[in-house]
């Protein structure tokens, strides 16, 4: 029963179909299934909200470097209320450089001696959306944090070396029982020459990615866009 699984005041249960507490009560005594019917609304109705004001994290990840990471992360920050992004990447310093919102990890670790999830939890309480901006590999700060992340994006180039990156990038977050859970990835082909070559090589990697084996209970939600 959903009122064994979440406790629901009956004053919450009261405000929320307009009733007193004393008809709440009522229900609860004489007409349980109106009663349990209210409360599946009321949870119903809860948990929208929830999703409505959830927290996002949202980061950019390809194990090969130069493929516009940060330059998109840089984009789209700005277009989403309430965002920052929490640059990972120590050998590069995107503080200064991003027009969006942006904080190094760096500086926070050396000097103020923080980890990663601490520098999240303190953006997650300020900010809607996190965006979360990448090395060139997989660091052990992304390892520390890559459960908490909903949205991949992997943006990647034409041409084998970057394929071959997108692809790795791919079986090492998503193929080795790292992840489970649902989780959505959006690739994005960077920097193309032509409508010819954009299908080309979206179509190539769909059909890679397509052939590879996901770990066992983990759900991906796969776009792909340009």
């Amino acid at each position: 029963m959903i009122s064994e699984k979440v406790k629901v005041t009956n004053t919450a249960l009261a405000e929320f179909i307009g009733k007193s507490e004393g008809s709440i009560r009522y229900l609860q005594k004489n007409k349980p299934e109106d009663y349990n019917n209210y409360i599946e609304a009321f949870l119903i109705a809860q948990e929208e909200i929830n999703n409505a004001t959830k927290k996002s994290i949202i980061a950019a990840i390809n194990v090969k470097g130069g493929v516009g990471k940060s330059s998109i992360l840089n984009i789209i920050a700005p277009k989403v209320n309430n965002s920052i992004i929490i640059n990972i990447d120590f050998g590069a310093s995107a503080e200064k450089r991003n027009s969006a919102n942006t904080i190094d990890f760096a500086p926070l670790m050396s000097e103020d001696n923080l980890n990663i999830n601490e520098v999240l939890d303190a953006a997650l309480e300020e900010y809607d959306t996190v965006f979360i901006d990448t090395p060139g590999d997989v660091s052990e700060e992304l390892m520390e944090i890559v459960e908490r992340i909903d949205h991949f994006i992997i943006p990647f180039r034409p041409g084998g070396r970057s394929s071959d990156g997108t692809i790795e990038t791919f079986d090492t977050l998503f193929c080795n029982d790292l992840l489970d859970g649902n989780h959505k990835v959006m690739f994005v082909l960077n920097e193309y020459i032509n409508e010819d070559e954009l299908i080309t090589e979206i179509d190539e990697m769909r059909n890679t990615i397509n052939q590879k084996t996901l770990s066992e209970n983990l759900t991906l939600d796969i776009d792909f866009t340009s």
